[in-house]
């Protein structure tokens, strides 16, 4: 089977995963200034979208190339699933698929191989979430 091309989006996961890290009551503001140059800031969180056209093992890969601690997207609430939606259709007109990270929570930190996220339609508006 040939491998498939989609494009990654990155998620950067320093501040939800060391808590430690994060400054009590931030503003928007200074929370985007967490974020490395070119990087979407939502909730504590880091995203960047990629254009390079790659299989999803290599999309993690390149997301872990990137920054310390990023991983391919995951998704966990509607706001999300809204904001990213946004976000790539906003910057990239052309409707693509994007490769995104998900984890079983009965094997914390696995990566679950192959997942794939489109922003439309979404999982909630089809009733499967």
């Amino acid at each position: 089977m040939e491998p498939v091309t989609y494009f990654s989006l990155c998620l950067l996961g320093c501040l939800i995963f060391n808590p430690s890290l994060a400054a009590p009551s931030l503003s928007a503001e200074a929370q985007a200034m967490s974020c490395p140059r070119g990087w979407l800031s939502f909730h504590d969180t880091c995203y960047r979208y990629f254009h390079k056209k790659k299989n999803w093992m290599e999309a993690e890969a390149h997301c872990q190339h990137q920054r310390h601690r990023a991983h391919l997207a995951s998704i966990h609430s509607r706001g999300e699933n809204k904001m990213l939606a946004h976000y790539i259709k906003r910057y990239h007109k052309k409707c693509s698929l994007v490769w995104i990270g998900l984890s079983d929570p009965k094997h914390v930190s696995a990566w679950c191989p192959l997942c794939l996220w489109q922003p439309l339609p979404s999982p909630w508006a089809l009733g499967l979430c």
